[in-house]
């Protein structure tokens, strides 16, 4: 078993149910109060990473310790959880190239039931700039 998972289970034992319970309610009224946003807006352009692109292997766990890629990845990636938390519909676009030809994301995130919307930008962004051709360098 991968070193997070065992160490995720382990620290799970420790939880109780009205823990659990009062967690998943928490999400829940996060999920809520973020979606409320969309009432006066269509879309929410973010960062998509909070820095460059890592080396591969970078966010590994190891069995040392194996929490530390899971913060490490709570900073290089911390505009997306939201999203997920919410059920919220969103997209990655590589809208620019940084350093050594490496994709730089943006995230557009649209409201409930919105699929729609950041696909249809998506679309006009592509148009106008197309991506599909582009490879880093080597």
């Amino acid at each position: 078993m991968e070193p997070l998972k065992w160490t995720l289970g382990e620290l799970g034992k420790q939880v109780t149910a009205d823990e659990v319970r009062a967690a998943r309610d928490g999400v829940a009224d996060f999920g809520r109060s973020v979606v409320s946003w969309w009432d006066d807006h269509d879309l929410l352009l973010t960062p998509t990473l909070a820095e460059p692109p890592l080396p591969s292997g970078a966010l590994l766990p190891t069995p040392a310790d194996p929490l530390a890629a899971l913060a490490r990845s709570q900073q290089f990636a911390p505009f997306t959880p939201f999203v997920d938390f919410a059920g919220l519909p969103a997209i990655n676009l590589p809208l620019h190239i940084g350093t050594g030809g490496l994709p730089i994301g943006v995230q557009l995130v649209a409201g409930p039931g919105r699929d729609d919307l950041p696909l249809r930008v998506a679309a006009h962004l592509e148009t106008a700039a197309p991506w599909q051709d582009r490879r880093p360098a080597v």
